[in-house]
């Protein structure tokens, strides 16, 4: 895929999910995978709820996929 596809997908989805706060997750430096189970809930940009934005950074550090936090709170 293309770069040039994959922005137009992140904004397609930015686009249409009519958000006004949209942010890059706060991902440590290391110890990702090592997350925390305390329930404090983000919507990535993907559509996926996460429990918490260091789970989001885990998915983002497996797929190599940028994934923003569109809202704090469940999608």
């Amino acid at each position: 895929m293309s770069i040039l596809v994959s922005l137009r997908k992140e904004f397609i989805i930015l686009h249409n999910v009519g958000l006004s706060y949209v942010r890059q997750p706060a991902c440590p430096d290391g110890n990702i995978g090592r997350c925390t189970k305390i329930l404090d809930p983000v919507c990535g940009s993907n559509g996926v709820t996460y429990d918490n934005e260091c789970l989001l950074c885990s998915e983002m550090h497996e797929t190599k996929r940028r994934i923003y936090v569109v809202k704090e709170g469940h999608c």
